[in-house]
């Protein structure tokens, strides 16, 4: 298989020849005009600035690009859009048919899931039966067919549009805490609060805390392996606390922090919680959660419950 890679500018050179062949000798591109290096340049560098992807496929024996894809906005002018995206992919025209578009695609399809995008769309000369199957074996359906709206090769081209709506990477379940993975997270969960804390001041409750009546935890999974755990704890008077928010280290800045965060404020709100309460540290380890609190509506605060101003503990509020 092909090595995937995000695209460098020592690629373009490449890019350039590749897209220009694409150009001149097919239909994947509705344009005869051949590309020059700096509009290539200015491509992948607008690409970048909005925080889109391109990747490349590297030939294992010499390294030479292969093919590259990327994905950039749909119906862009309109913020509603924002969470659908259109990707493109060309293959070297003698590496074709070894699934090296196949393996972009995926690439191209795992990184907009993990930004948060949720139907990938793309745009597929009719006649390019290639293309066509490839895409319905990666999932995607057919979703529109236009009749000549195309012009190139002195003939009219039919343009299908596919899609794909997609699937989260990680689903988030109701935990009981009997699994081993949960348990050995919490374990860890509980290990860093002590090694980050003063003593004194770790409230992280322990397996005993988390089964205790008014307290329900979640735990978020890929595949068969954990990659979070959160809690909501209600505390009797019309408020509740965010508790235990864990990510595991094989899956650290992939989002899961942030879904976890969103599924415990959505059950606050339905169990109709006034207000969202958290307790965490002030030391460097936890300036992460901070950013997430905040950006999520989170303010800082005073002490609340029983808890009380101890010099190292900080208090967040969201009200629902």
């Amino acid at each position: 298989m092909p090595r995937i890679e995000p695209a460098l500018d020592s690629h373009l050179p490449e890019l350039l020849t590749l897209y220009n062949e694409v150009v001149a000798t097919s239909t994947a591109v509705y344009s005869e005009t051949p590309s020059t290096l700096a509009e290539r340049t200015g491509w992948l560098a607008a690409r970048r600035a909005q925080g889109f992807p391109v990747l490349v496929a590297l030939d294992e024996t010499d390294g030479s690009v292969t093919g590259f894809a990327s994905y950039g906005e749909w119906r862009g002018a309109w913020s509603g859009y924002r969470h659908t995206v259109e990707h493109s992919v060309h293959v070297r025209r003698d590496r074709r048919g070894q699934g090296i578009g196949g393996a972009l695609i995926a690439a191209l399809c795992d990184h907009a899931r993990r930004q948060g995008k949720h139907v990938m769309i793309g745009g597929i000369d009719a006649d390019n039966e290639p293309s066509l199957r490839l895409h319905e074996k990666l999932g995607f359906t057919p979703a529109a067919h236009f009749h000549e709206v195309g012009r190139k090769f002195g003939r009219w081209l039919d343009l299908v549009f596919v899609e794909r709506v997609l699937e989260p990477r990680y689903q988030i379940r109701e935990d009981d805490l009997s699994g081993d993975q949960t348990r050995d997270l919490l374990a860890l969960h509980l290990a860093g609060m002590h090694a980050a804390s003063p003593p004194g001041t770790v409230f992280a409750l322990d397996l005993s805390g988390l089964k205790a009546p008014g307290v329900t935890v979640w735990t978020a999974w890929e595949d068969q392996h954990i990659a979070g755990i959160g809690a909501l704890k209600m505390l009797g008077d019309g408020s509740a606390e965010v508790k235990s928010m864990r990510t595991h280290p094989d899956h650290l800045r992939q989002g899961v922090a942030e879904l976890l965060l969103l599924h415990v404020i959505a059950n606050a709100r339905a169990q109709k919680v006034s207000r969202l309460s958290l307790e965490t540290g002030t030391s460097a380890e936890f300036t992460p959660a901070h950013a997430l609190y905040l950006k999520h509506g989170f303010e800082a605060g005073a002490a609340f419950a029983d808890y009380e101003d101890n010099g190292f503990s900080r208090f967040f509020h969201l009200p629902l």
